[in-house]
């Protein structure tokens, strides 16, 4: 595992090193000499210096305008903002379509949660369900060929409350990941229980998961959806649906579920155990002895071409002060490696995004979703400072909290409100973040950072 990793990263630094020289030869466009490797060429609001018509980096899509369709070829990933938690939609090359996670959180006592964007007119699920469908409309692909659902928190598939409609199965009410699976298309639902619902306890208990299993169960009788759970290691569990011969530089990489880890061998999909099983954990339940939620979340990397990007539900250390075993970030660390992008782990919250974990990934855009006044918090950000050179996205800032921050730290802050469009150019070579409005639904344009060349 040790000799791949130095491959992997060695080849990376000599294309770093190869791009430096083309530089100062001229060769390929305009760089800042005070650049480092690890930056962005141009990384300013708009695109870009006075030369960007001349080299082909300006951004296509400009403040005021509503960004462009998606084309076959490019990979978008969509961080749609609603307030209310984790939510994040990508179109793969081929036009493939996965949605991960389904924000629609009641928040709790302790954490006041922050406002729901862009009203609270309609359900937050009515409000991606209608930013996906526009998606939609560009790739031609009417269906949601994958659901993923990282683990069963509210914030991650959506509350459950008596007073939701009912579902079209009438056995349920929808909100979250039942809104989506009663109104749109699905062809397979990921999520890290099925089909025993039973790690480390029994879930099927819990109204929120008992609730979308007769969701689930409804729509594979009646559609013929599908359910798997989760297979850490697994590079061909989640793949193009559409044309994926003409894009094969595109890979996913199951990472972890519920305490298994991908060994981080890329030439098979041999995994390793990390959290116990229940017989060692006693009953379900018990804070110090049972793994947290959080920490069996699922998690993968996305890759195309030279562009990575990581994705975890709330995988964190919380509880590594009780067994060493929480800590399920150490782990993540040692083999996702390097990547261009990355989806914040718990929303920034204190127990995530661990130093030696941003170390490892060393990511050059972080995307926050936050859905309440405590995220990111101060120490985290503190982090993203100190152990990355990343540009920080964030979908919702606390003023409150916004004035806690460092003025270095503030410096790192891209945006601290909207939805955020990752787009990386067809082959995989650089990328761009556009800021989009979410005070409305017309994915007009606000902002645009790039083009980051990756790695």
């Amino acid at each position: 595992m040790e000799n791949t990793f130095t491959v992997i990263f060695e080849m990376k630094r000599i294309s770093v090193t190869i791009l430096i020289l083309l530089s100062v030869l001229g060769l390929f466009g305009a760089c800042s000499s005070e650049q480092t490797p690890n930056s962005p060429i141009i990384n300013k609001p708009g695109g870009g210096d006075e030369d960007d018509d001349d080299n082909g980096d300006d951004p296509d899509d400009k403040p005021g305008e509503v960004i462009s369709p998606w084309e076959a070829g490019y990979l978008d990933i969509h961080a749609i903002n609603t307030g209310t938690g984790d939510c994040t939609f990508i179109i793969m090359p081929d036009g493939t379509q996965m949605l991960v996670d389904m924000a629609s959180t009641t928040g709790s006592s302790e954490n006041k949660v922050m406002w729901q964007k862009p009203d609270n007119l309609r359900k937050p699920a009515v409000y991606i369900r209608r930013y996906i469908e526009r998606c939609m409309e560009w790739t031609g692909n009417s269906t949601l060929d994958y659901v993923v659902l990282t683990h069963w928190h509210s914030d991650h598939i959506g509350s459950y409350s008596k007073s939701n409609p009912t579902g079209k199965g009438g056995s349920y009410t929808v909100a979250g990941v039942t809104d989506i699976l009663d109104n749109c298309k699905v062809t397979k639902v990921i999520d890290r229980g099925f089909s025993e619902y039973d790690f480390p306890y029994d879930w099927k208990e819990e109204t929120i998961v008992d609730n979308y299993l007769k969701c689930s169960e409804y729509h594979r009788a009646v559609d013929g959806m599908k359910t798997e759970i989760f297979v850490p290691g697994s590079r061909t569990q989640i793949t193009m649906q559409r044309n994926a011969a003409a894009y094969g530089d595109f890979v996913i990489q199951n990472v972890s579920v519920n305490g298994t880890f991908w060994d981080g061998d890329d030439s098979g999909s041999s995994t390793y155990r990390f959290i116990p099983q229940s017989e060692f954990l006693g009953t379900g339940g018990v804070a110090e002895k049972c793994p947290s939620e959080n920490g069996l979340s699922i998690t993968f990397r996305m890759s195309y071409g030279l562009f990575d990007y990581y994705t975890g539900g709330d995988a964190s250390n919380n509880g590594e002060d009780y067994f060493s075993w929480k800590n399920t970030e150490n782990h993540l660390a040692a083999v996702v490696g390097q990547v261009e992008a990355m989806k914040a782990n718990h929303h920034g919250s204190y127990d995530a995004c661990s130093s030696s974990f941003m170390s490892a990934l060393d990511p050059q855009v972080i995307i926050t979703q936050t859905w309440n006044n405590k995220q990111p918090r101060k120490e985290t950000m503190d982090r993203f400072l100190t152990y990355t050179r990343a540009d920080v996205f964030i979908t919702n800032l606390d003023k409150t909290l916004k004035g806690t921050y460092s003025d270095d730290a503030l410096k790192i802050i891209k945006s601290d409100a909207g939805h955020y469009v990752i787009r990386v150019a067809p082959g995989g070579d650089s990328y761009y973040v556009y800021v989009l409005e979410d005070d409305d639904e017309t994915m007009t344009v606000v902002d645009s950072f790039g083009p980051y060349r990756c790695r």
